[in-house]
């Protein structure tokens, strides 16, 4: 094995540069991450989410690689630091090869590609679970053996979409391209067919780091390519209507008719529940958020009540599925016959959870609309199948008046956790705070 004698001082100014470069690559790493975050809770494309998780995932690879997990997060135990390399050795792999199934749509492909990513897919789950049960040194070349064939078989697709007219495929290509030769530079420095350089230590660093640059410019070039796909729908779809207005000036107007009820549809079921036509949770949540703020400014009250349907499953498991669907819908329009005032809303949250938000209703009134709905449920009463059906209802109530703009959270939370104490209370009763 081949050493170098150094000076103190030579080993100090090399340490120094060491450090220099790790941080550089963190800090670009870390910048890379939180930018595709941010783009992430912007176009919530699910692609995104998996090249965050292979960002974040080759970050920790190379941060365990180098030693500082063990020096600052686990220096008492090398068997979990051992047990730690091998976990995300696995996992940075699986990342990309879930992010390259999504950015090329290989489900979409009927041919070997798609066969390919799942084996790949398939794969390293397996290498993930093994890392448990197996060998270090085995898990370690299994792991490199199959990242190979992954990164070999990302370049080949890079190529395959590039010959078939995908531009975004180029930068794609490249990316793998180019950590497909970095890697070839580490392997051959730590199998001794080389000298070890500057380049060839860092390689999997500057191979990584470079591929996820590359591949983010490629997700660029995409998002682009899919933009003018729209612009030119639309401009075909305008010319398609400047045809129809010389003489069908009426099929235009029927179609625009058309059009905009589809679109109030569309709207109308993207913030209704399709089985009670309760406002679902999504649209609750935005709404939640606005009568917040607004109680802030205004200083005013405002309460949440949460219920659900006591002995649901039962329901359902007893009665069956359409008779839980109809359970739902009873207790929904007995619930909203309940709320009396404009402002007050009543959403479904989720299976047989419920949410009422009352503006400008303070603890003691949010009481009373609680127990009021609370003996109306209990009064439900219907036959289904020769049975008769019967509910009762735990309600968790929480009021406030707002002392900031954000803590619409912790109003629900609380709401909730009312809820949980009127279960364990026994049910078919209220409980209430404020929050």
């Amino acid at each position: 094995m081949p050493l170098d004698a150094v000076t103190y001082a030579e080993f100090n100014e090399q340490d120094k540069l060491e450090l220099m470069w790790y941080g550089a690559y963190f800090g670009i790493m870390l910048v890379m991450f939180f930018y595709n975050f941010f783009i992430f809770v912007l176009v919530r494309d699910i692609t995104y989410f998996y090249y965050l998780f292979y960002v974040i995932s080759t970050t920790a690879l190379q941060f365990t690689l180098t030693g500082a997990s063990f020096q600052f997060i686990w220096p008492e135990s090398q068997t979990l630091n051992n047990t730690m390399v091998l976990v995300f050795t696995a996992m940075m792999p699986l990342a990309a090869v879930a992010f390259v199934r999504s950015f090329l749509k290989l489900e979409e492909d009927k041919g070997i590609n798609r066969i390919m990513g799942r084996v790949l897919l398939v794969a390293f789950v397996g290498v993930l679970v093994s890392t448990f049960v197996l060998p270090y040194l085995l898990v370690l070349k299994i792991a490199h053996t199959v990242s190979f064939v992954a990164v070999s078989f990302g370049l080949y697709l890079g190529i395959y979409y590039w010959i078939r007219g995908i531009r975004a495929a180029r930068t794609f290509a490249l990316a793998w391209f180019i950590y497909l030769i970095f890697i070839l530079l580490y392997l051959l420095q730590v199998t001794g067919r080389t000298q070890p350089n500057l380049v060839s230590t860092h390689a999997l660093e500057i191979g990584s780091l470079l591929e996820l640059v590359l591949l983010s410019l490629s997700f660029g070039h995409r998002v682009n390519e899919e933009k003018e796909m729209r612009i030119q729908a639309q401009q075909e779809a305008l010319v398609i209507q400047e045809e129809l207005n010389v003489n069908l000036d009426n099929v235009v107007r029927q179609r625009t008719e058309e059009l905009e009820e589809a679109n109030r549809r569309l709207k109308e079921l993207s913030v209704k529940d399709g089985l009670t036509g309760l406002y679902n949770r999504r649209h609750f949540d935005e709404l939640l958020q606005i009568e917040y703020q607004r109680s802030f400014r205004e200083n005013s009250w405002l309460t949440a009540i949460m219920l659900d349907i006591d002995h649901f499953k039962n329901l359902n498991d007893t009665y069956g599925h359409q008779c839980g669907d109809e359970c739902l819908k009873q207790f929904a329009a007995v619930v909203y016959g309940k709320l009396r005032r404009p402002p007050d809303l009543l959403a479904r949250y989720g299976g047989e959870e419920f949410v009422v938000l009352l503006p400008g209703t303070d603890m003691a009134g949010g009481q009373v609309v609680a127990e009021n709905i609370r003996a109306a449920v209990e009064a439900i009463a219907f036959e289904w199948e020769g049975y008769s059906i019967v509910m009762t209802t735990s309600v968790g109530v929480a009021s406030v008046v707002p002392r900031d703009r954000d803590g619409y959270e912790a109003l629900l939370r609380v709401a909730d956790s009312n809820l949980f104490k009127a279960k364990e209370s026994g049910r078919n009763r209220v409980v209430h705070s404020t929050g």
